[in-house]
């Protein structure tokens, strides 16, 4: 079947480069019509590179600021910054407040009855009287409690854990170790082994923590958590 033109309906012999998925019969056409197929051409491309992995490419000039994806993120930790911080809103834990269930850090009632927190790593730290050992730095608590919400998918949202895990790891960079930080890849083993129905492999624990290095990143607290996991 012949392509038409968006703008005129002829017969048309070239494409949106952006997309492909447009056709036009002239230039000049494809410039007419560019004020209605820019809200739908989009400003980026997935590529995957031998050397990089999976990334975006924009497919076109873009203006400073320009926002090309909006979407809640699978799941939200804690800071990593040295202080301790509310599981839940992230906020520096000023007043030394405890979840009355777990005994880790909130900073409020609210946060502390907020499903990012009450039901993912507040059941297997209060089930298992586990607290936060100050042997540890705060750093490697806050990487543990994203580790198992990021694992609690597998039971709760199958198919989104999936997708974590095809996200850009180190495993697909030339000359990498495959392994993960032991010693916390074998704490999480301990406690996730306390929830019934849940299965992690050493190999997935190494590949997520391996996946967080290079896919998760700081952002701005927000008065309402972001739900774990997210939509």
């Amino acid at each position: 079947m012949a392509s038409v033109c968006a703008f005129c309906g002829a017969r048309a012999s070239r494409r949106c480069a952006s997309c492909n998925s447009v056709s036009y019969c002239s230039g000049e056409h494809q410039k007419e019509h560019w004020n209605v197929h820019q809200q739908t051409c989009p400003k980026f491309k997935i590529i995957h590179g031998s050397n990089l992995g999976k990334g975006f490419v924009a497919t076109r000039d873009l203006k400073a600021c320009t926002i090309v994806l909006d979407e809640e993120p699978v799941a939200v930790g804690p800071s990593e910054s040295p202080r301790l911080s509310c599981l839940t809103c992230g906020l520096a834990d000023e007043s030394s407040l405890r979840c009355t269930r777990c005994e880790w850090p909130v900073c409020s009632l609210k946060c502390e009855n907020h499903p990012m927190h009450a039901d993912n790593e507040c059941q297997i730290f209060s089930s298992g009287k586990i607290t936060s050992d100050p042997v540890f730095t705060w750093g490697y608590f806050a990487k543990l409690v994203m580790g198992i919400r990021v694992c609690l998918l597998k039971k709760n949202e199958p198919q989104m854990f999936q997708q974590v895990l095809e996200l850009c790891s180190e495993f697909s960079l030339p000359n990498d170790e495959t392994a993960g930080p032991i010693e916390i890849c074998s704490h999480m083993r301990e406690l996730l082994a306390r929830v019934q129905g849940l299965n992690i492999a050493s190999q997935e624990l190494a590949k997520l923590f391996r996946i967080f290095q290079i896919n998760c990143f700081s952002g701005l607290i927000e008065e309402e958590p972001t739900s774990c996991p997210a939509g």
